[in-house]
C-alpha cells in the first residue's frame, strides 16, 4: 500500500461482515447436511429392524403390523409436511386461528391446549410406538413446535409473523385477481372494437336489427 494512502474502514468492516456471514452460512449448510445424513441413517436402521421383526411373525401378525405401519406413516407425513411449512399449530393438530368479538376472544388457543395437544402428538409419533422410519424426525418436529407455542412470548411473535404473512398473501391474491379481470376487460374491449371494424358500414343496420 502506498505511503500515506487512506484505508476505507467502512469497506474493510463490510468485507469482514460479508466473510463472517458466508462462514456462518457454510457452517449452517454443513450442519444441515450432517443432520440429514444422521436422520437418513436412523430411518434406514428403523426400516431394517421392522423388516427383521416381520420375519419373526406369522402371516396374520405381518398383515396387522404392515397396516399399523401404514397408519403410522400417514401421521408422520402429516406432521413433517406441516413442520416443513412452518405451521406449528398444525404440527400439534391445533387450529391456528383466533376470532375476536369486542373484548372477547373466541376459539383462542391457551397454554393448556398446547400442552394437551403436545402430549397427544408426541405419543402418536414416539419412536417406541410409531414404527415409521421417520418417526424420530416427526417427534423432534413436535417438540420444536411445542417449544414455540408453549412459550407465551415466542407464540405471540410467531402469531404476529403469521398475521403479517397472511395479510401479504391476501393482498397478492387480490392483486392477481384484479390483474386477471383487467386483462379480460381489455381482451373483450379489443375483440369488440375489432368486430366493429370488420362489420364496417354494416354495423348500424345490425345495431338496429338487434334492438327491434
Amino acid at each position: 500500500m502506498p505511503s500515506g494512502a487512506k484505508i476505507d474502514l467502512g469497506s474493510v468492516e463490510e468485507e469482514l461482515r460479508r466473510k463472517e456471514a458466508e462462514k456462518k452460512a457454510r457452517k449452517a449448510a454443513e450442519d444441515e447436511r450432517k443432520e440429514e445424513e444422521r436422520a437418513e441413517a436412523i430411518r434406514a436402521e428403523r426400516e431394517a429392524k421392522f423388516e427383521a421383526d416381520l420375519k419373526k411373525m406369522d402371516e396374520a401378525q405381518r398383515n396387522a403390523a404392515k397396516k399399523q405401519k401404514a397408519r403410522d406413516a400417514k401421521v408422520v407425513r402429516k406432521i413433517l409436511a406441516a413442520s416443513e411449512r412452518g405451521r406449528h399449530y398444525a404440527v400439534l393438530g391445533l387450529r391456528g386461528w383466533d376470532l375476536k368479538v369486542g373484548p372477547w376472544h373466541l376459539f383462542q388457543i391457551t397454554s393448556r391446549d398446547v400442552k394437551k395437544a403436545y402430549r397427544n402428538a408426541a405419543r402418536s409419533v414416539h419412536p417406541d410406538k410409531n414404527r415409521d422410519g421417520r418417526a424420530n424426525e416427526a417427534f423432534r418436529a413436535v417438540e420444536d413446535s411445542a417449544a414455540i407455542l408453549g412459550d407465551e412470548k415466542a407464540r405471540k411473535e410467531y402469531d404476529r409473523k403469521r398475521w403479517v404473512a397472511a395479510r401479504k398473501n391476501r393482498r397478492q391474491t387480490i392483486g392477481a385477481v384484479v390483474e386477471v379481470l383487467e386483462t379480460m376487460r381489455r381482451g373483450i374491449t379489443t375483440a369488440w372494437l375489432l368486430a366493429l371494424k370488420i362489420m364496417g358500414p354494416f354495423k348500424t343496420p345490425i345495431y338496429h336489427f338487434s334492438l327491434k
